[in-house]
């Protein structure tokens, strides 16, 4: 039988193992006003029209990091070179499961993609999307529709609310393969969510649930789109609150407003003028898994994206010093 010296003991020693998990928590998300990020979608046009002055103006803005979600005809090296010279860090880029265009390096090639993180210095490889054009090979009318963003998102949110939970749970399992074949480089596969994965199945379970549910906790993070969760009529900080332990990354993104729907339906907003619960969101933030945060929002704007990434910026680094995040 134990000695109550010893019981006390393994109680201490469990005690300060619980601290020390808290701390370690509390640390991936520490200083994240210092170093806010930007997911660079938002400002694709300035960086195809002028890549350097615009990382420099958003370094100039106070952004420390940044998501890559293509190259803008860059090699990597040279991305990396001007993302170095601007005093930015790549520390995530958006990679599909699959390729949706020729010569697109993905997920599905395992060595192109570490070769393009390393280069780029991220170590986060994150899906955007699940992997659609797979299921567009028979569609006649796919090539045209994915030119135009409304059609494309039309047609996309067919072939999501066509997907079964069983379809789902096989794309879990191939976010586990991407992320066993990354993880000896360093890297971390994640997924990102719109508002389709919001669907819900008998049951009650989402698409997202599913994901989560089927995916390997040691392998697979996610990185939550707060406004894409919003706009399905989500709760984001209660996703945030439930999944603590998964979500590694965050998408700031604010909206103006909410009808509830999982067809890519948005209306963006600049952060901090929308509706979303900032100061709520951003508390539940100490505790949980994320890393990194990267502010972000879709079109149309209703100023230039790199006004709209200073104004987000001015309302969201203030906030979380304040918070202490």
């Amino acid at each position: 039988m134990l000695s109550r010296r010893s019981l006390m003991g393994m109680m201490a020693l469990t005690l300060a193992s619980a601290s020390v998990q808290t701390a370690l928590a509390r640390g991936r998300a520490a200083n994240l006003s210092k170093r806010l990020g930007l997911q660079l979608y938002m400002v694709g046009a300035d960086l195809d029209a002028d890549l350097p002055g615009t990382l420099k103006a958003l370094a100039d803005i106070g952004y420390r990091e940044v998501e890559v979600a293509g190259l803008h005809g860059r090699t990597p090296e040279q991305m990396r070179a001007k993302l170095d010279r601007a005093g930015l860090v790549c520390t995530s880029c958006h990679l599909g499961l699959e390729p949706t265009a020729p010569g697109e390096v993905s997920l599905a090639d395992p060595s192109a993609a570490i070769a393009l993180l390393k280069s780029l210095g991220a170590t986060n490889a994150v899906a955007p999307s699940f992997p659609f054009m797979r299921y567009l090979k028979d569609r006649p009318d796919a090539s045209a529709a994915l030119k135009d963003p409304k059609s494309a998102g039309v047609l996309i949110s067919d072939v999501a609310h066509s997907l079964t939970a069983d379809d789902w749970i096989k794309i879990a399992g191939e976010l586990n393969r991407a992320g066993a074949q990354l993880a000896p480089a360093g890297i971390r596969v994640g997924y990102h969510n719109h508002n389709i994965e919001f669907v819900k199945f008998p049951g009650g379970q989402t698409a997202h649930d599913l994901l989560i549910a089927h995916s390997d906790p040691k392998l697979v993070d996610f990185e939550l789109d707060v406004g894409w969760a919003a706009a399905a009529g989500e709760d984001p900080v209660a996703l945030l609150k439930r999944h603590r332990a998964r979500i590694a990354q965050l998408h700031l993104k604010d909206v103006a407003s909410v009808t509830p729907n999982t067809n890519f339906g948005i209306a963006p907003a600049v952060v901090g003028r929308g509706v979303l619960p900032w100061s709520a969101l951003l508390g539940a933030i100490p505790g949980s898994a994320v890393r990194h945060a990267y502010i972000e929002e879709d079109p149309p704007f209703s100023t230039s994206p790199l006004k709209a990434a200073a104004n987000s910026y001015a309302f969201m680094a203030p906030l979380m010093a304040r918070l202490g995040v």
